[in-house]
């Protein structure tokens, strides 16, 4: 009887190892603790000395078939807000997807967009973007 105590208790553990890691392995890191929900890029990253965000446009669409008017956000480039030691943030420097594009087109490889100082924003041919921030602040996101 002793057995199958120990045996029932020890599938009720690995049963509920399997589920809580089954929790995390779909990528969401919203699971791992504390975000900031205000939609920067970096929300997990809460001691960050910067945060990212897209720059977006509202635009106005319209369903000929539902005769419907609806609007949607493009995305227009990418902020850098500088945070200080209270989170109170400003924008610390800016670039637009025009901006971005024109770096690329003369590049063939990983390429800065921008930089000054600490600051700097890159993007790579594999996909992704990365910025720096003070303090050797990094942090890369896929495009």
């Amino acid at each position: 009887m002793l057995k199958r105590s120990v045996l029932a208790m020890v599938m009720v553990v690995a049963l509920a190892l399997g589920v809580a890691t089954s929790a995390f392995a779909d990528g969401d890191t919203d699971s791992y603790g504390a975000v900031i929900e205000d939609g920067r890029l970096n929300k997990t990253d809460l001691s960050a000395p910067l945060a990212v965000y897209y720059s977006t446009e509202e635009m106005l669409g319209y369903d000929e078939d539902l005769d419907w008017n609806y609007t949607y956000d493009v995305i227009t480039g990418i902020e850098l807000w500088a945070l200080d030691s209270d989170s109170n943030g400003y924008l610390a420097y800016s670039v637009t997807l025009d901006q971005i594009n024109t770096a690329l087109a003369a590049s063939s490889s990983d390429y800065v967009v921008f930089q000054h100082g600490d600051y700097s924003i890159g993007y790579s041919e594999s996909g992704w973007y990365w910025v720096t921030g003070p303090n050797g602040y990094e942090f890369t996101w896929e495009a």
